[in-house]
């Protein structure tokens, strides 16, 4: 084994011939420095990036929870999924419940019922808007729908409307006859 010449401090960087070609560096530049500067730039770039939120806190960090379940189209507590643009809220399942939709393409989709923006705001649960077309961040209480956040979202999962940049946390929907299995992607 050869003896390191290499003074205390000072870093090992592989040889780069490749990048060497590719980029022009200023002249009075050392390849080292070089190398130095570029890795510095790209280090703070990634760490500005990470460091970054924009002041949204937990925005689409909806939690991981075990999802395993299945339904009978043909029991009576389900029979709402049965026509198109039906839907029905399953509680105990995910982290707020589930709600499950039937597409108008013959498909389901399942969608945990936190809100992405703000996930830890006790108030961040969906519901279904009156229409059946979106679902929005609030809840019902005594009757009265009280919203939250003021997100809304398509079926697809996606922000429509409100602060909320990230989509819902789905569950994949499998359909073998009568029998839907929900679980985790």
């Amino acid at each position: 084994m050869k003896p390191c010449n290499r003074k205390f401090g000072q870093l090992i960087w592989p040889s780069l011939p490749f990048f060497d070609h590719m980029i022009v560096k200023p002249s009075g530049f050392s390849k080292t420095v070089f190398r130095h500067g570029l890795f510095s730039l790209a280090l703070f770039g990634l760490w500005g990036f990470s460091a970054c939120d924009g002041g949204n806190g937990d925005q689409g960090n909806i939690p991981y929870v075990f999802v395993n379940l299945q339904i009978d189209l043909n029991d009576p507590a389900y029979l709402d999924l049965n026509p198109y643009g039906g839907y029905v809220y399953i509680p105990n399942q995910g982290n707020r419940g589930v709600v499950v939709y039937h597409n108008f393409d013959d498909t389901y989709s399942c969608y945990d019922r936190s809100c992405s923006y703000q996930v830890s705001s006790s108030c961040a649960r969906l519901e279904v808007e009156p229409t059946g077309m979106l679902l929005q961040c609030g809840q019902t209480e005594n009757g009265t729908y009280v919203p939250c956040c003021g997100s809304k979202f398509l079926w697809d999962g996606f922000p429509a409307d409100g602060p909320a940049l990230y989509p819902l946390l789905d569950y994949a929907v499998y359909k073998n006859g009568n029998l839907l299995t929900i679980a985790n992607r």
